[in-house]
């Protein structure tokens, strides 16, 4: 599913990091190619460099806040309307920081 979503957009780049034991595909479709380029970057610069180097740790980062979010102010936003939702989910950020510099 996620191939096919990245298919449909043309200006993204792909940030999956593919499995340790990878090998190149022999497709050659444009998803494909770029995972090749990666597993060959991988390899000859190491994995951690190429996550700092593709900004993966940004993704990263952006998960962890994300499932914080989630188990401390819960999976669901209470208000109905968007302009309310939009001051909880900033409300529920500004909490998160404070725990986090706390």
């Amino acid at each position: 599913m996620q191939a096919r979503a990245l298919k449909q957009k043309q200006d993204i780049t792909q940030i999956i990091v593919p499995q340790r034991n990878a090998v190149p595909a022999m497709q050659q479709c444009d998803l494909m190619k770029q995972r090749n380029e990666d597993i060959a970057i991988i390899k000859k610069m190491g994995r951690e460099e190429w996550k700092i180097t593709s900004n993966y740790h940004q993704r990263s980062k952006a998960e962890t806040f994300m499932y914080r979010y989630k188990v401390i102010l819960g999976g669901h936003l209470q208000a109905r309307e968007f302009s309310r939702q939009e001051t909880e989910v900033k409300v529920g950020c500004i909490i998160l920081n404070i725990m986090i510099l706390a």
